[in-house]
């Protein structure tokens, strides 16, 4: 079971939802009666929310960290890769361009969240009362990157 089938897994069902609409049709209504039925929407809602806001606060403290990966590359190349490796860059000079590669990936990806963060940023400006849907897409777009 992986992270990225199940953002793949979600997208697929969107997909599907949109082209045929009544085929899931009687398990959203399932869904509802359950939720109504068991510890009610308001219950249900905030758990949502608070679901979303621990994924991004896991989001938030990746980025943080990243940001610090990222920052070592402004200082020179060579110098990210020795603080990166510490004592191994100079035991095993032949990881080195592995360590150059993920410092690399890392700034793509914090370009990557940068951008994410911008559309979030976006779509809460522009009035939009269904945050959470955003929030969670962007947990799972990261997490499939």
């Amino acid at each position: 079971f992986r992270l990225s089938s199940l953002s793949k897994s979600y997208t697929d069902i969107v997909s599907i939802n949109s082209r045929f609409p009544n085929l899931f049709s009687s398990l959203f209504r399932l869904q509802m009666k359950i939720i109504e039925t068991s510890l009610g929407e308001t219950w249900w809602e905030s758990h949502k929310a608070k679901l979303v806001d621990d994924k991004m606060e896991v989001i938030a403290e990746l980025h943080r960290k990243l940001k610090k990966e990222v920052s070592m590359v402004g200082e020179g190349e060579a110098a990210a890769v020795r603080r990166r490796m510490g004592l191994l860059y100079y035991l095993t000079p032949w990881r080195r361009e592995t360590a150059r590669r993920q410092l690399k990936i890392l700034a793509a990806l914090e370009h990557d969240m940068e951008l994410q963060d911008d559309k979030l940023q976006v779509a809460s400006h522009h009035g939009s009362s269904d945050t959470s849907h955003h929030s969670s897409d962007y947990v799972y777009e990261y997490i499939a990157h």
